[in-house]
């Protein structure tokens, strides 16, 4: 698989890093899908179309976008989870501690495809709720570091509902299986397949859910929370039926995979829905 950032040097070319305003605006909208730039200052540069691209990225860009991803999704991923001390089941044989302790490196290195690229000028020369043309995604393309990337994007762009429900759609999103474990919600209204959850459950990607644990738990309580404020009985029926489905098919692949230690977030989940609060860590 080509990376991302393969053609990226190693050291930055002398003197201070220098981009065109494409390019400057690509960054921000990478910092703002991340979660590092507020909401409504991303959004809007969301909303702004820069039709005129360059023909290419600077290797001073791609530089700044690797720092980027390097900055924002590894701590994004420690802090999520992947610092609690955890017992998870590697090979047949539980074992405890924190995510680097407990899978070696080759089990949790990140990899992008240059969709993750393709999305962000898309993002850059479009303004999504007008554009002719939706950016895709082939599957048999996607990363582990793509699907999570798109994870983030995708809560990131719910700060502009029109922009959101335009975009849950594309392949990027729907097709993704952690967008679709994290919120089945968003594509209730569609009538879409359900992506692959069997590939969730090999490295790096087990890695990463054991990693988004405490979120999915906390993501599911909330919803589950949240029906009680939806007035349109047909909409409640769509959320429902769309979680279903989606827990149904992962937990079958759960089981086939024997690790059904990554359905624990809906024992948390339910803990935090009859005992109240937060789910609690072991």
């Amino acid at each position: 698989m080509t990376t991302l950032f393969d053609a990226v040097p190693d050291e930055p070319p002398a003197g201070p890093p220098a981009v065109s305003r494409f390019e400057y605006n690509l960054l921000r909208i990478a910092r703002f899908l991340l979660g590092h730039m507020p909401a409504d200052q991303g959004i809007q540069l969301v909303l702004t179309a820069n039709p005129t691209p360059p023909p290419c990225l600077s290797a001073v860009c791609l530089k700044l976008m690797r720092d980027t991803f390097g900055k924002a999704l590894i701590p994004y991923l420690v802090k999520v989870g992947g610092w609690r001390r955890d017992t998870f089941l590697h090979g047949d044989k539980p074992e405890r501690g924190r995510i680097w302790e407990r899978r070696e490196l080759a089990e949790r290195t990140l990899t992008f495809s240059r969709h993750s690229v393709g999305f962000l000028m898309w993002l850059t020369i479009e303004k999504p709720i007008e554009a002719k043309n939706l950016f895709t995604m082939p599957s048999d393309e996607r990363t582990a570091g793509d699907e999570l990337f798109f994870l983030l994007a995708l809560d990131a762009l719910r700060a502009d509902p029109r922009t959101h429900a335009g975009l849950v759609g594309i392949d990027g999103f729907s097709a993704n299986p952690f967008c679709r474990l994290m919120f089945p919600a968003d594509f209730c209204e569609l009538d879409l397949p359900l992506p692959d959850f069997a590939p969730l459950f090999a490295s790096p990607r087990a890695a990463l859910l054991e990693c988004l644990q405490p979120l999915l738990g906390q993501r599911w309580m909330r919803s589950e929370r949240a029906k009680g404020q939806i007035a349109d009985w047909v909409r409640l029926r769509r959320v429902g039926q769309a979680e279903e489905a989606v827990l149904t098919a992962y937990l079958k692949a759960a089981e086939q995979a024997k690790r059904k230690d990554l359905a624990r977030f809906l024992l948390k989940a339910n803990q935090g829905l009859t005992v109240g609060g937060e789910p609690q860590p072991d």
